[in-house]
């Protein structure tokens, strides 16, 4: 198998299931957008890259976009629990998760 190199980077010699993508938490308290939070709330579903720029500035109301790093061979969780008391982790509501322009794999 060949390896073409661009500059300082190759690209892999096979194709990865793990990608970055953009998910979206509609009706996310804005003082749940830092990325420590999140990273806690979506370890579930994969690695919390970075928070867009409104999300940060907390410009945008109630919705908060991440770049998280998923397994696309995993199974996608339509949402997360979000505890709302560290003392009682059943106190909390059901976070919902919305994925922004998956890419399909084939497995073979």
């Amino acid at each position: 198998m060949w390896k073409c190199i661009i500059g300082e980077y190759s690209l892999p010699e096979e194709e990865t299931p793990i990608v970055p993508i953009w998910i979206s938490l509609p009706e996310l308290p804005w003082y749940c957008y830092y990325k420590d939070i999140l990273s806690a709330l979506l370890s579930p579903i994969g690695k919390v890259l970075y928070l867009d720029t409104a999300s940060i500035q907390k410009t945008r109301g109630s919705v908060a976009r991440v770049k998280v790093q998923i397994d696309l061979t995993k199974e996608r969780p339509p949402h997360v629990w979000m505890w709302l008391n560290e003392e009682d982790l059943n106190i909390g509501r059901w976070e919902t998760i919305e994925y922004e322009h998956t890419p399909d794999y084939c497995m073979y």
